[in-house]
């Protein structure tokens, strides 16, 4: 089992961060953004109300992550687990 790793941008923001897991249930991997959250409620509202409507901008609707150089190894065990599993996964699926 994979337990979610979260990992919080070089800025200490809050509003950049990110969460990865593998589920092993559905055998997938999940990767959950925290998207910026700027604004008083009204301009957060209007944001979300345009959306909703389909209102696309050309600038996109997305923020910059920085990871930290120190979570960069917690990160790359994370996603070497996630291989393995995957690998052990087809090697089983071949002794059916």
């Amino acid at each position: 089992m994979i337990r979610r790793e979260t990992f919080i941008c070089d800025c200490h923001s809050l509003e950049h961060q990110f969460s990865i897991w593998y589920g092993e249930d559905d055998n997938q991997i999940f990767f959950e953004t925290h998207l910026i959250n700027s604004g008083n409620w009204y301009q957060r509202f209007w944001g979300r109300l345009k959306y909703l409507l389909g209102h696309t901008s050309r600038f996109g609707a997305w923020d910059e992550m920085i990871l930290n150089n120190d979570d960069v190894p917690r990160l790359k065990n994370v996603l070497d687990k996630i291989e393995q599993i995957e690998i052990n996964n087809v090697a089983d699926r071949g002794r059916d």
